[in-house]
C-alpha cells in the first residue's frame, strides 16, 4: 500500500489545527538539532510550539501588550506567571552557578512587576469538527464562562533579551508560566484598557525580597472542572495501595509544575537533602534536581541485570552512617526514552527500610496500564500526554496513595503549600479529552505492541539490518519489572461523556476494577454498560540503529509527524537523545550511552492509525535506512582497505 505523505506545513501543529495546540511538525534530523540549538531559521517558521519551550501565540501577544503598560525597557523580554513564587525562583535561577557566563543576569537587570487583569469569557470556539467520532470526546473549555470578569493578578519577570537562557529556564524547568487559554481570556481586557498596574516594582537586587514583600494574590479561581478532574485522576490512580481520595490529588498547569511542586513539598517535609534519580529521566526533571540545593545522586543502569537496587541500598546505608540526608528517590516508570523499568517492588522495600519516600512519574506507563499506588509515596503524571490524548492542553497532577508511610506529612504540606495555578478552561478541556481515555489507550497499546513486535521479529535478528534493538517494555531485560506493576484486566464504561464526568461524582469505575454503587439515571445505556479493558505497555517505544547516519536516513524518510511530544492522536517521531543532549559535553554523552541513552536512537509515540498503515510507513523508511547502511558499510570497508595498503 502506498505510504501517505505528511502534508502539514513546516512548523504547524498536528491536525486539526486549533488555537491552543501544543505540537509542531519540523521534518528532518538536522532540523531537530537546529531546534535544540535555538537557531533562528527554525523558530521563525514555527506557527505552533510546545508551550514549555517558551511563550508563544496568545502568551507572547499578552506579554507584548503589557510590556509598554508596565514601563519596561525595550532591551528586556517579559514572561508572565500567576504565582509570586516565580519571582523568587527567577532570582535563584539567575544567580545559580549552573548558568553559563554569557547568560548571567546581574541582579539589578532582573525586573519584576505585577498587574491585575479581569477574565473575559467564554473563549473563542475551538474547532474540532474534523476529528472522527473516536477522537472527538466533546469540545469542553470553549464555552466555559466560569469566573468571567474575575480579576487575575499576573507577575511579570523581565530579563535582558540577549541573555534569555539566564531566566527562561524558570518557564521551562518549573513549568509554572501562564497557559495560552489564560492569556486568551486576559487579552481583551488589556487591549480595552481595563488592566490595572499594581503599584509595586522590584529587582533581584532588592534587599528583603520575599513572599511577604511581594503583593499577594488570590491566585486563579477554582471551579467545578478542577473538582471533577481531581475525581477523575483519583479514580484512575488508585489500586493495590488503596482508593485515592480526590482530596489527595493536586492539579498543576504542566507535568513539570507537578514535579517542581512535589520537590518543594518534599523539601519542606524532609529538609534539604540529596535527590536520588534512577535511570533515564526527562531532561527538565534532570535539570531541576541537578540544580537543587541538596544535589543529585544518579544511578544510570536500571535494567534487569543492573543490581541497581542493591547498589542503592549500599549507598543509602553509607549516607545514613555519615549523617547525610536523602530527600527522596525519583524514577520514571518506565524510563523516557529508553523504556527501562526499575524493580519497584524491591525499590520500595529498600526505601521503606531507610524511610526515604519514593516518587514515581507514571506518565509513560499510564494509569490505565500500571498500578504504582502500593509502590510509590508520591505519584506524578503529566496529564498533557495520554490522559489528554489530543495535544491541545497542558496539565499535571500529584497523587498521594493512602498506603504511603509519608501520607500524613505529605498531604498536610501539599494542602498548606497549594495555590491554584491551573486555569479552569484548561482543566475543563483536559477533562473532556479524558472521556475516551480507555478507548484511545486500547489502540495506543495495540499499535505500539504491533510495531515493536514486528521490529523485534523482522529486523532486529537480521545480520544485515541497521536496527540493533527495539526498546519497549516487553522487549527489554526489565520486562518482568514492568509486568509486576501491570493491572489485571478490569471493567470500564463502554462510553464516557465529558458531561457525565463533570456532573457526577465518578465515571462509574476505578482503575483497579471496583465499580461505584450508584449509576445516575441521566447516563445513557452505553455509559451504564461495562466492558473489559486489557492493560498494555503504553504508547512509547524507541528504535536503536547501528549509526547516526542510518538512524537519520530512517528518520528523514519516515512519513509521520516529526516533533517532541507523546500520547497524541497521531504518531510522532523524534531523535530525542541526539537533539536534547546535542550541546552536552563529550564525557557526559558517554555517560548517557553507558545506560542506553544513545544518539543513534529514534523515539516513537504511536497514534491512533490502523496497524497496517503504521507497518507500511515504517517499512518504507527502514528500506531507506538499509540502503544507507549498506553504503556506509561499503565505505568503511574501502577506508579500511586504504589503511591496510598504507
Amino acid at each position: 500500500m502506498p505510504v501517505k505523505k505528511i502534508d502539514t506545513a513546516f512548523g504547524h501543529s498536528l491536525p486539526p489545527e486549533a488555537p491552543h495546540n501544543i505540537t509542531f511538525h519540523i521534518p528532518g534530523w538536522e532540523t531537530a538539532r537546529a531546534l535544540r540549538r535555538g537557531e533562528k531559521y527554525v523558530f521563525d517558521r514555527l506557527d505552533s510550539i510546545y508551550p514549555r519551550f517558551g511563550p508563544w501565540r496568545e502568551v507572547k501577544e499578552l506579554a507584548a501588550a503589557l510590556h509598554p503598560f508596565l514601563s519596561l525597557p525595550s532591551t528586556h523580554t517579559l514572561i508572565l506567571f500567576p504565582s509570586p513564587t516565580a519571582i523568587l525562583a527567577a532570582v535563584s535561577f539567575a544567580a545559580s552557578p549552573h548558568r553559563k557566563p554569557e547568560h548571567r543576569i546581574l541582579p539589578h537587570e532582573l525586573l519584576f512587576r505585577a498587574v491585575d487583569v479581569p477574565l473575559t469569557l467564554p473563549l473563542p470556539s475551538e474547532q474540532e469538527a474534523d476529528l472522527d467520532p473516536l477522537t472527538n470526546p466533546g469540545r469542553g473549555g470553549g464555552g466555559d464562562t466560569y469566573a468571567n470578569g474575575t480579576p487575575v493578578r499576573l507577575y511579570g519577570i523581565a530579563y535582558p533579551t540577549e541573555r534569555a537562557p539566564g531566566a527562561l529556564g524558570v518557564w521551562q524547568n518549573f513549568g509554572i508560566g501562564i497557559s495560552s487559554r489564560l492569556a486568551a481570556a486576559l487579552l481583551p481586557a488589556v487591549r480595552e484598557g481595563r488592566a490595572e498596574v499594581v503599584d509595586w516594582r522590584a529587582t533581584a537586587a532588592d534587599e528583603g525580597l520575599s513572599l511577604e514583600t511581594i503583593p499577594p494574590t488570590g491566585y486563579l479561581p477554582l471551579g467545578p472542572a478542577h473538582a471533577a478532574l481531581r475525581r477523575r485522576v483519583a479514580s484512575l490512580a488508585g489500586g493495590k495501595g488503596g482508593t485515592i481520595s480526590p482530596e489527595d490529588v493536586w492539579l498543576y498547569p504542566t507535568g513539570m509544575a507537578a514535579v517542581y511542586r512535589a520537590n518543594e513539598a518534599l523539601a519542606e517535609v524532609r529538609g534539604q537533602g540529596t535527590v536520588v534519580v534512577l535511570g533515564s529521566v526527562f531532561h527538565n526533571s534532570w535539570n531541576l534536581f541537578n540544580e537543587g540545593k541538596g544535589g543529585m545522586k544518579h544511578f544510570g543502569r536500571c535494567g534487569g541485570d543492573s543490581n541497581v537496587v542493591e547498589e542503592l541500598e549500599g549507598w543509602l546505608g553509607g549516607e545514613k552512617q555519615a549523617g547525610r540526608k536523602t530527600a527522596f528517590i525519583f524514577a520514571e516508570f518506565p524510563c523516557n526514552p529508553i523504556l527501562v523499568s526499575v524493580d519497584l517492588v524491591r525499590l520500595k522495600e529498600v526505601a521503606d527500610k531507610y524511610d526515604v519516600p519514593v516518587v514515581i512519574d507514571e506518565t509513560i506507563g499510564s494509569f490505565c496500564n500500571i498500578d504504582v499506588s502500593n509502590l510509590a509515596d508520591v505519584i506524578i503524571t503529566s496529564t498533557t500526554k495520554s490522559l489528554s490524548g489530543y495535544a491541545n492542553v497542558m496539565g499535571g497532577a500529584i497523587s498521594i496513595p493512602p498506603s504511603s508511610n509519608h501520607h500524613a506529612a505529605l498531604t498536610t504540606t501539599l494542602r498548606a503549600q497549594f495555590r491554584n495555578e491551573y486555569f479552569h478552561a484548561d482543566a475543563l478541556k483536559l477533562l473532556a479529552n479524558s472521556a475516551n481515555y480507555h478507548a484511545r489507550s486500547t489502540i495506543l497499546n495495540r499499535n505500539a505492541l504491533t510495531l515493536s513486535s514486528w521490529l523485534a521479529r523482522e529486523h532486529v535478528p537480521r545480520a544485515d539490518s541497521p536496527v540493533t534493538a527495539v526498546l519497549y517494555p516487553p522487549f527489554t531485560d526489565s520486562a518482568a519489572n514492568f509486568a509486576a506493576a501491570m493491572r489485571e484486566p478490569y471493567k470500564v464504561p463502554a462510553k464516557t461523556s465529558w458531561e457525565s464526568l463533570i456532573t457526577t461524582p465518578s465515571d462509574g469505575t476505578t482503575a483497579n476494577g471496583t465499580t461505584t454503587t450508584t449509576t445516575p439515571s441521566s447516563l445513557s445505556p452505553e455509559e451504564k454498560e461495562l466492558v473489559e479493558f486489557q492493560p498494555g505497555h503504553g504508547c512509547l517505544l524507541a528504535i536503536d540503529f547501528s549509526s547516526v547516519r542510518t538512524a537519520s536516513a530512517f528518520y528523514d524518510n519516515l512519513s509521520v509527524f516529526h516533533g517532541p511530544h507523546l500520547g497524541a492522536h497521531h504518531t510522532l517521531a523524534f531523535p530525542f537523545n541526539d537533539a536534547i543532549w546535542i550541546s552536552a559535553a563529550p564525557e557526559f554523552k558517554e555517560y548517557l550511552r553507558s545506560f542506553g541513552v544513545r544518539a543513534e536512537q529514534v523515539r516513537i509515540s504511536v497514534g491512533l492509525e490502523d496497524e497496517e498503515t503504521l507497518i507500511d510507513t515504517f517499512a518504507a523508511a527502514l528500506g531507506k535506512a538499509e540502503e544507507e547502511w549498506k553504503l556506509e558499510l561499503k565505505e568503511r570497508e574501502q577506508e579500511e582497505g586504504k589503511k591496510g595498503a598504507v
